[in-house]
């Protein structure tokens, strides 16, 4: 049975003392995605003050080249935080992780621009981008392995699918302040100074979400593990050594996932401005009801799995995000009705393969290497293919090639569809603790 509250043990049903540990999870990650999705939201407006560069597409891909390099250090960070996690414990882990996110986005907020500081000015905005990418790369595992062990089995993914609900929301939230200060500011205010806003929100709100992590319990899983004189020794040998297959498949789950993701949430503000010729406002706008959709399936999609299994949904998910990734994409230039209409159906598919990713990918693994099994794999498919989508993507436009960066989409969520549809189907069974 899962560890509850010490309330739960004084007439508190299951269902009530469930509820700080799912609202401390859900904002956590709200706040965590929030932080990490500003960055990109926010890049057309302080490319040039960091990246002066002939023309504004330079500064941009620089920018965005940024954004790529600070994946590369997801694994490293899923890797630490993991195996923090599977030695010290969930909660200190993913307290640690946001504490990370709080420093480097008040770095961001109070750097000055290259023209005062010079070079120093990108060095520091790489550095904090990079320290992001520990924290982001360390937040995923951590609050999974927590989550799933802490919840019932037969509700598992139900409760699961409000971490990609935090996901969602807290790229809500960024874009929706994003839209806020297109409003009130000036484009000329919002380049200047007001971008910088969005990071020293963020900072603030990482404190508040540490404040609630700090209050969580431990899980009765890792306890049980601890214990024992092998259980929080094993790491990242152990864990491909004994479960190879399993750290391949984590990664065939993200890589459809976490392109579309990126593409259809975090870099669509950008795309609908750039590519398609909406005003700031109208992308924003047009990119928030997505997102609201997306987040608001979360828990109806992870209820559906426990009661039909995870396999048949989520793999019909990823085909069919696979099939509609390229006509509704290059539909998008009909106006922002029609865009948001298209961009609903797609993210619908994206949410019945995200609702319940989290369940799958700690089904794979058993209690002693949890986090860390989840952490490397995930981390991996996020810097080999989310990174890179905001570059690649602007890359290919400018080379009038935007159907074949859609193209690619779709091929990695064909990949991620095969990898559902041939797994094992866990749901309603306890998690493994050998």
């Amino acid at each position: 049975m899962p560890t509850l509250p010490a309330g739960a043990a004084t007439g508190e049903s299951p269902r009530t003392a469930l509820r700080p540990l799912v609202a401390g999870t859900t904002i956590g990650q709200i706040v965590e995605w929030f932080d990490w999705s500003v960055y990109a939201i926010f890049a057309p407006y302080f490319a040039e003050k960091f990246f002066p560069a002939s023309s504004p597409l330079a500064s941009l891909l620089a920018t965005y080249l940024v954004f790529a390099v600070s994946f590369v250090v997801r694994p490293l960070g899923g890797v630490l935080f993991g195996y923090a996690a599977d030695r010290f414990g969930r909660r200190p882990a993913f307290a640690a992780s946001i504490l990370l996110m709080s420093a480097s986005m008040a770095v961001i907020a109070i750097t000055p621009s290259y023209a005062t500081i010079g070079w120093v000015a990108p060095t520091l905005l790489t550095t904090a981008r990079l320290l992001q990418g520990l924290s982001a790369g360390g937040e995923m595992p951590s609050s999974s392995a927590f989550l799933t062990e802490a919840v019932p089995a037969a509700r598992r993914g139900f409760y699961s699918s409000f971490i990609f609900l935090g996901v969602g929301a807290g790229t809500l939230l960024a874009t929706l302040f994003g839209t806020a200060l297109s409003v009130l500011l000036s484009p000329a205010q919002l380049t200047d100074w007001g971008w910088r806003l969005a990071f020293v929100l963020g900072a603030v709100l990482c404190l508040y979400g540490l404040r609630l992590r700090k209050q969580l319990p431990e899980t009765e899983a890792f306890r049980e593990v601890a214990k024992r004189a092998d259980g929080p020794k094993q790491g990242l040998r152990a864990l491909l050594r004994r479960h190879p297959g399993a750290v391949v498949r984590v990664v065939c789950f993200n890589v459809g996932g976490t392109i579309a993701y990126y593409t259809f949430a975090v870099h669509m503000p950008t795309y609908l401005k750039t590519a398609v010729g909406m005003s700031a406002t109208a992308a924003f706008v047009v990119t928030s009801i997505t997102l609201i959709v997306y987040s608001a399936q979360m828990p109806l999609w992870g209820h559906l799995t426990d009661r039909f299994g995870r396999r048949p949904i989520m793999a019909a998910g990823a085909f069919g995000m696979a099939v509609a990734v390229v006509p509704v994409s290059l539909a998008l230039d009909g106006g922002p009705v029609l865009a948001v209409l298209l961009l609903c159906v797609a993210i619908t598919f994206l949410a019945m393969t995200s609702a319940t990713v989290s369940a799958v990918m700690a089904e794979q693994f058993p209690t002693s290497v949890r986090a860390l099994g989840i952490g490397l794999p995930y981390a991996l498919a996020t810097a080999a293919f989310g990174g890179t989508a905001p570059y690649l993507a602007t890359w290919l436009e400018g080379q009038g090639l935007r159907a074949a960066y859609f193209g690619w989409v779709a091929l990695l969520c064909a990949i991620t569809g095969v990898a559902f549809l041939t797994m094992r189907e866990m749901a309603g069974r306890e998690l493994s603790r050998d």
